[in-house]
C-alpha cells in the first residue's frame, strides 16, 4: 500500500478549518520525542502560508529559522493544502463541508519510498494521532459555543447493591453513593471510574430502555486490570494491541453489561 488515508469531522465552516490548520499548527502539534527529530531544540512548529512556503521545525524563535520539514506545493485556501516532505512523500488535505461543520481528510502518498518499517510507522502512527490533536484543538478554541462537559453511563441492575460491590472488587472501581428505597433496596448509586462516574439504577430496566451497552472505560494499565480481574475468578479476554491504537481487555459482568477497558489513543 503506497498511501494512507485519515479523515475527522471538526464543528467548524471550511475556511477556518483550514485557517486553524495551517495558522495554528503549534498551538496542536505536540513536540514529544518521536514528532520531532531534535527535541532539544524544537522552539516551534509553523508553516509559512503561500504557495512555496515552509513547514517548519524551528529552532530560532527570533530568526523562523530551523529545520525544514516539508514545502506547500498545493495551496488552496478554505480547500486544499499539498506538501512535500523532506522524504518525497506528498500529503495532500483536504476541507469539505459536511452537516455539521467540515470533514478534513489527509491523504499521504508515495509510502513506497520509505523503508519499510518507516512506512509501516507512519500507516500506523501518522496522521491518525495527529489529526484527533487537531480536531481537540478546535474544539477547545470554540469557547463562544456550548461546550460538552462529559458523558455519564446509567445502567440498570436488578439488584443496585450487588452490583456496586461486584464492580468496586473485580474492577476496583472507587466510592460509591447511595440512595435506598423503603425497602432497603438500592434506588440509585453512583460509583466513582477514575475523575468520572457511572450512575446505577437498582431497578430492572423498563421496555423503553435500550437492549444493552458497551462501556469503554480509559485505564493507565491494561495488564495490571486483567491481571486483577482475573485473580477475583472473573473470565476476561487476554489483553491485545488493537490495530486502531488502544491495548484493550474485554469483560462481561454477570448481568451482561459488556465492560471494554483500553490503554493508549485510538487512530482513525
Amino acid at each position: 500500500m503506497t498511501s494512507v488515508a485519515t479523515s475527522v469531522d471538526v464543528g467548524v465552516d471550511p475556511a477556518t478549518a483550514f485557517g486553524v490548520f495551517v495558522d495554528e499548527i503549534d498551538a496542536r502539534y505536540r513536540v514529544e520525542r518521536d514528532t520531532v527529530v531534535d527535541l532539544t531544540r524544537t522552539v516551534a512548529i509553523r508553516f509559512e502560508p503561500r504557495l512555496g512556503g515552509r513547514l517548519m521545525d524551528v529552532y530560532d524563535a527570533a530568526t523562523g529559522e530551523g529545520r525544514e520539514m516539508g514545502r506547500i506545493t498545493g495551496w488552496e485556501p478554505g480547500r486544499r493544502l499539498v506538501f512535500t516532505d523532506n522524504r518525497g512523500t506528498e500529503v495532500e488535505v483536504t476541507f469539505g463541508a459536511v452537516a455539521l461543520g467540515t470533514r478534513v481528510t489527509i491523504e499521504h502518498r508515495g509510502l513506497d519510498r520509505l523503508e519499510p518499517a518507516m512506512a509501516d510507522h507512519v500507516r500506523r502512527f501518522g496522521w491518525g494521532l495527529l489529526l484527533p490533536w487537531y480536531r481537540r484543538h478546535v474544539d477547545t478554541r470554540r469557547s463562544d459555543e456550548m461546550a460538552f462537559l462529559g458523558i455519564t453511563p446509567y445502567l440498570y441492575y436488578e439488584d443496585g447493591a450487588a452490583a456496586l460491590d461486584w464492580l468496586a472488587r473485580v474492577f476496583g472501581f472507587g466510592r460509591t453513593q447511595r440512595r435506598t428505597g423503603a425497602d432497603g433496596r438500592v434506588d440509585e448509586a453512583e460509583i466513582e471510574v477514575g475523575p468520572a462516574r457511572v450512575m446505577i439504577s437498582g431497578r430492572a430496566p423498563g421496555p423503553q430502555n435500550g437492549p444493552g451497552a458497551l462501556l469503554v472505560v480509559d485505564v493507565d494499565d491494561v495488564d495490571a486490570l486483567h491481571a486483577r480481574i482475573t485473580a477475583a475468578g472473573v473470565a476476561c479476554d487476554a489483553p491485545r494491541d488493537e490495530v486502531y491504537g488502544p491495548r484493550t481487555c474485554n469483560v462481561t459482568d454477570p448481568w451482561g453489561y459488556h465492560w471494554y477497558f483500553w490503554q493508549g489513543d485510538a487512530r482513525y
